[in-house]
Formats: structure tokens, C-alpha cells, sequence
């Protein structure tokens, strides 16, 4: 997961994951994903996480 975050961030993208269980969400929380949004999906609770990438370093002159 830290690989991946740096990559985004890298990049400067953001990143986007579905979640299934409370556990998870608390998980990619801790990797700064916030909760998008929230829906059922087959039956499931459903949660849409996003993860703005990093600020990019400033420059100095």
C-alpha cells in the first residue's frame, strides 16, 4: 500500500478503492483515503474511498 501511495502521489493522482468491510475502511484510512461515498452494492455495504495525492514538494530557488 505504501508503494502504491507513493506512486500516486509521484504521479499526482488520485487514488480511488471500493471497501466491503468497516475494518478495511479503517485501514485505507490510515493511508489517507476518506470515505467518497456509500452504497449497497449486491447486497453489501459498500464504501468508495478516495486518496488526494501528496502536495508536491516546494522548490527552492
Amino acid at each position: 500500500m505504501r508503494e502504491r501511495c507513493r506512486r500516486l502521489d509521484e504521479t499526482r493522482q488520485a487514488g480511488w478503492l471500493e471497501a466491503d468491510k468497516p475494518a478495511n475502511v479503517e485501514f485505507y484510512r490510515r493511508f489517507g483515503y476518506e470515505v467518497a461515498g456509500h452504497a449497497e452494492v449486491l447486497g453489501l455495504p459498500t464504501w468508495f474511498l478516495r486518496r488526494a495525492p501528496a502536495a508536491a514538494p516546494r522548490r527552492v530557488a
